[in-house]
């Protein structure tokens, strides 16, 4: 006899004469997969968006220069890296600088376009560098009856110019809409101030603690500039949504822990039957690998009977925290049954090693005589 034959016979069995300890073991091993499942359909459905929607408001990290000279750009950027150590920070600089307009003193603001969009894309400043063309603000252009097309003329306060074209008016409801956008190596040349920067706007994938940990790691390497952590309640933001984390983490564990304990005093409260039957399957030719795959064939048995169910549990959990959390819905991800079932079939197979190893000891010679 084979191992996964004996293995579904065995289960057989167990299933008319211990009706009551195998619907234990799969309530427990469906309660535990279906709070593991859960838990991913909350990251992926509340938490994960979240966290998306803070990093589209813009940088969350800003490094200010003190007065001129400014900073030298390409130290300033090693320390932006070198301070967020986890990677993947979108870095923009800046340089600006007031100038007259039209016999009115207005912001300019010296930007890298492609730079600019990966840290502020609800700008739409484009890929292209702008040239000598010029981004207007809204409420500037109308203040000065400005239009694409028309030409610029910024003249800085050391008498610099710049001859620039209107090439498009922001409109974003933000303090852009007072600045006028230019390009950064143009306006740098303009003030005599090549590879200089007087700001940084920086887009971290940190948050909470971790993002205060780089503000205070670039204000130690950068002396003498104001570093801001943080937009808007991002950074209390950042610390509940890792509390949430926590909480949720420790809230799972504990329920397999507790669903682990529950499959493992069930199959330890037949350990005496287990040592019995592997002793028959012994005297019947079985040999040890053939006993194990008995037993794991049983344990698969249970998990695969136990995902499913855990699957639409996790689900219906997910979907009253997410309705909790102000979530509007939550999507039903196949994903999550296949987690369901795939945590199932672990913690069953986990929950049976020691059953099994008991069972393996076993002495034929001993069993069949009692």
């Amino acid at each position: 006899m084979t191992a996964p034959t004996a293995g579904l016979q065995l289960a057989l069995r167990r299933l008319r004469h211990d009706r009551a300890r195998l619907a234990l073991a799969v309530l427990a091993l469906a309660l535990a997969a279906g709070t593991l499942s859960a838990r991913a359909h909350v990251e992926r459905a509340w938490i994960e968006p979240v966290e998306r929607a803070l990093e589209r408001q813009g940088p969350n990290l800003q490094v200010v220069a003190p007065a001129r000279p400014w900073l030298e750009r390409a130290a300033a950027e090693r320390a932006v890296r070198a301070a967020c150590v986890d990677g993947g920070a979108r870095i923009s600089p800046e340089l600006l600088a007031p100038a007259s307009l039209l016999d009115r003193t207005v912001a300019v603001r010296g930007v890298e376009a492609a730079r600019l969009a990966a840290c502020e894309p609800y700008l739409a400043a484009g890929n292209e560098p702008l040239g000598r063309r010029a981004l207007v603000g809204a409420r500037l252009a109308e203040r000065l009856g400005l239009r694409p097309g028309r030409p610029l003329a910024l003249e800085f306060e050391d008498g610099a110019r710049l001859e620039l074209r209107v090439a498009r008016v922001l409109r974003t409801g933000g303090p852009e809409e007072d600045q006028v956008l230019a390009d950064l190596a143009g306006v740098q040349r303009a003030l005599g101030a090549p590879g200089r920067v007087s700001r940084l706007l920086v887009v971290s994938p940190a948050g909470g603690a971790e993002l205060v940990r780089q503000a205070a790691a670039l204000r130690a390497a950068l002396p003498g500039s104001a570093v801001r952590a943080g937009r808007d309640g991002e950074v209390a933001a950042g610390a509940l949504l890792g509390r949430w984390r926590v909480l949720l983490d420790w809230a799972a564990g504990l329920v397999v822990l507790a669903a682990a304990a529950a499959v493992l005093a069930s199959g330890l409260a037949l350990r005496d039957r287990d040592r019995a039957e592997a002793a028959l399957m012994k005297t019947l030719g079985a040999s040890d690998r053939q006993v194990l795959g008995a037993g794991a064939v049983e344990a698969l048995l249970l998990g695969l009977v136990a995902g499913p169910p855990g699957g639409a549990l996790g689900y219906l959990l997910a979907l009253g925290m997410a309705r909790a959390l102000g979530a509007e819905a939550l999507p039903w991800r196949p994903a999550g049954l296949a987690a369901a079932c795939a945590a199932a079939l672990a913690l069953s197979l986990l929950a049976a090693l020691v059953p099994l190893a008991e069972a393996l000891r076993a002495r034929p010679a001993r069993w069949l005589r009692t």
